[in-house]
């Protein structure tokens, strides 16, 4: 099998706005959850998974504009863990009954530089920024790797019934901005 071509973002590079981004890593639009996204990586290594095989882990860079919204959702076996890679800070929420919480990824005070969303929890986030031109750049690892059988998005109803309390963030992801 021919070696694949590493893909590279470079540190501090940015591009003028979010479709030049688009265009220049030749991202997609990420069916159901919203936003763009391109493969980059998935592992060779495989185990033994539910009667099958699969492989350890993937990762995509994920692209979100201003009024973009990726929609509550959550992976049933994977974990994710996201990282800011540049742009504009992103609003993240993941409820879960171990985990409750709001982040936000980006750099500066108050920012973090990645999050961890573990598997089962439900999870939604938005740029901060509402201007088209803006975006957010994430790196996104999977583990074990991402399958579309994996994925389920959120009812927004069942969601605000279990975490009534966080109804006020749930709305901002239950709606999805093409």
């Amino acid at each position: 099998m021919p070696e694949k071509e590493p893909f590279r973002v470079c540190p501090g590079r940015s591009w003028k706005d979010a479709e030049t981004c688009i265009r220049s890593l030749q991202l997609s639009p990420l069916p159901r959850e919203g936003g763009f996204f391109r493969r980059i990586h998935t592992s060779e290594s495989v185990f033994s998974h539910a009667g099958g095989f699969r492989r350890s882990a993937s990762s995509i860079l994920y692209l979100l504009r201003g009024g973009d919204v990726s929609r509550l959702h959550r992976l049933r076996s994977a974990e994710e863990l996201w990282f800011f890679l540049e742009g504009s800070p992103a609003e993240h929420l993941v409820l879960s009954p171990e985990s409750q919480g709001r982040t936000f990824l980006g750099h500066g005070p108050e920012r973090v530089s990645h999050v961890l969303v573990p598997s089962m929890a439900w999870q939604g986030a938005r740029l901060c920024s509402s201007l088209p031109e803006e975006y957010g750049l994430f790196g996104i690892t999977v583990s074990p790797e991402y399958l579309d059988e994996d994925y389920e998005e959120g009812e927004t109803s069942e969601i605000l019934r279990n975490y009534p309390e966080w109804s006020e963030h749930v709305l901002k992801f239950a709606e999805h901005v093409e």
